[in-house]
């Protein structure tokens, strides 16, 4: 007995009508995919085009062989100590500004002040421009006027502003920058004799426009380091935040020094009436002498030592700390001691005229031959800050009233 073949089972039945609506349904969801997921590359390409920094050259190079004085920052952008000070300074002036408009918003609503404060998160606005590389070149001009050049390598929308700038200057009148073309970089040249360009995202600025043509031929053809280099390396660049040198090329160094350090005021002479004295002759007819807070006049004081070679080094450590180093290569030993006392005399000043109990300076200086080592400590920073601040955006008193 044979068994009959077996059959396949039939197949089931298309409903009737969906074979070519599914087929389009589904190629139009396939295609809005497809679209939705370009848009969203497109947009978040444009985003990170705008965000990040790109390509950015080493600030460094702008240094040549003729610079006489170097200061570079690097590191601020992931530095903590940086952050923490940046943090607080903002911070502070949220609680100045809040104070200012305390009277202004009714009790029961300032808590919409301390919410949006809460939500601002510090300098979180702020941190972005800090910059992640900057390098400024001073170069003897050939009026005897210093000439420098700054190199910024921003960490976020370097190329933003890269189109803002150069969009500024397409619209400006005929009182605008002037657009300038050298080694195939495109200058902007002002008026009053600065001028600014970008290598790829690095932005340069000089105060003078043939100070920049000169970097920009270094950025091209390379050029010798020369003497800063070695001095910055003496500086101890791994150390500091910011660190620097500067070289004496015409004998003007250690005047340019003294004239930086904090001075304590002089008494107005005759010559110079104390503060009111001219717009109220009457009352300060019978006043003590006033104090002049400016600076002494040529002679008051003895002629600064020469100093050949500074270098300098800062760190901010914390938000109430900051540590820096000075070195000075003097013509003489006495010289070297002399600038130490100067300091000395500096810092004391700065306690007692900025400090008032918060800012605590300090400095241990060694003298070795002609050459100056001090290490400068500043503490308080915090309360001094917060005590600076609210006295600046403070509201003047009204007149008749007194504070």
């Amino acid at each position: 007995m044979t068994t009959p073949p077996l059959e396949p089972p039939p197949a089931p039945a298309k409903p009737a009508g969906a074979g070519p609506w599914l087929k389009v349904l589904l190629g139009c969801a396939i295609g809005c995919g497809v679209v939705a997921v370009l848009g969203f590359l497109a947009i978040g390409g444009g985003f990170w085009w705008l965000v990040s920094p790109g390509e950015q050259v080493e600030t460094g190079r702008v240094v040549g062989g003729e610079s006489v004085g170097v200061i570079h920052v690097t590191g601020l952008d992931d530095d903590p100590g940086t952050r923490a000070l940046l943090t607080r300074a903002v911070v502070e002036m949220q609680r100045a500004s809040d104070r200012q408009r305390a009277t202004e918003m009714p009790e029961q609503l300032r808590w919409i002040q301390e919410m949006g404060r809460a939500q601002s998160g510090g300098a979180s606005g702020l941190e972005m421009w800090i910059p992640r590389e900057v390098t400024v070149a001073i170069e003897p001009g050939e009026d005897g006027e210093p000439a420098f050049v700054v190199a910024l390598n921003l960490s976020m929308f370097p190329r933003l502003i890269r189109t803002m700038v150069r969009q500024i200057a397409r619209t400006a009148d005929a009182g605008g920058p002037l657009r300038e073309s050298h080694r195939g970089y495109e200058m902007e040249v002002f008026p009053e004799g600065g001028a600014l360009a970008f290598a790829d995202s690095t932005l340069l600025f000089a105060s003078r426009a043939e100070a920049l043509r000169r970097a920009l031929d270094r950025l091209e053809d390379g050029a010798e380091p020369g003497p800063m280099a070695a001095l910055l390396e003496a500086a101890g660049s791994d150390r500091w935040d910011v660190h620097g040198a500067l070289l004496d090329h015409d004998g003007s160094l250690g005047d340019s020094l003294a004239e930086m350090l904090p001075r304590p005021a002089r008494p107005a002479t005759a010559a110079e009436p104390a503060p009111g004295a001219l717009e109220a002759p009457e009352r300060a007819a019978g006043a003590t002498v006033g104090v002049v807070e400016s600076p002494p006049a040529a002679g008051d004081d003895p002629p600064a030592p020469a100093v050949e070679r500074a270098t300098f080094g800062l760190d901010v450590v914390t938000a109430d700390r900051i540590e820096a180093e000075i070195r000075l290569d003097c013509a003489s030993e006495a010289g070297a001691r002399a600038w130490l006392a100067r300091l000395e005399e500096a810092l004391r000043h700065l306690e007692a005229a900025h400090g008032r109990g918060a800012l605590a300076a300090g400095i241990a200086g060694t003298v070795e031959g002609a050459r100056l080592r001090a290490e400068v400590e500043l503490t308080g920073i915090d309360a001094w800050l917060e005590r600076a601040i609210a006295e600046s955006m403070a509201e003047p008193p009204e007149d008749g009233e007194t504070e």
